[in-house]
């Protein structure tokens, strides 16, 4: 689905701001782009929260980090993401494939059909070691998430953890266990 590229002045749907400092350093039409990851505030719940993937699995890639999009989602403290909504240009778009991903009806409202295949929001992790960049094989850990929920396991031989299942974006916390 072809969607806009999100810019630093752009909001997310409940009001507030991009954070200046996290775009990108190239501009359309003037504007300076914004960047997963990118930090964004909340009026709706007066909170910061970073700018997440929402939607297809195709992105530019701008010094190593992906380009934000119209209909991403910023997880703030709010019970339900905000979706940025893109108003500062009109030109850049980026098909992002989310067809791909099952049949959509309409991504601004959320609504997208992934049959009975993993969640949208599923993932797993590879832990490293922080000095020597080598994957932690056979490590006790614990992911906890924002709602509470607690996954235990042991990493593989690749330093993975196991695929965690989520309904939708949340923030997550990875304790390695010794």
């Amino acid at each position: 689905m072809m969607r806009l590229l999100l810019c630093i002045g752009d909001e997310p749907e409940t009001g507030g701001f991009i954070d200046p400092a996290s775009g990108g350093s190239f501009s359309i039409r003037g504007h300076q782009v914004a960047l997963i990851g990118a930090s964004a505030y909340c009026n709706a719940c007066n909170s910061t929260g970073s700018i997440v993937k929402a939607g297809g699995p195709r992105r530019p890639w701008h010094r190593g980090v992906e380009v934000a999009h119209d209909g991403d989602i910023v997880l703030c403290k709010c019970a339900k993401p905000p979706r940025m909504i893109a108003t500062m240009q009109s030109t850049s778009t980026n098909d992002d494939m989310i067809e791909s991903r099952g049949e959509v009806d309409d991504y601004r409202t959320g609504h997208v059909h992934l049959g009975d295949g993993p969640g949208h929001f599923d993932q797993a992790f590879t832990l490293k070691d922080r000095y020597t960049g080598q994957p932690l094989a056979g490590v006790r850990y614990r992911v906890q998430s924002a709602t509470g929920v607690i996954h235990d396991g042991i990493t593989d031989a690749a330093g993975q953890t196991a695929r965690i299942h989520a309904a939708c974006a949340e923030n997550i916390t990875i304790h390695i266990q010794h």
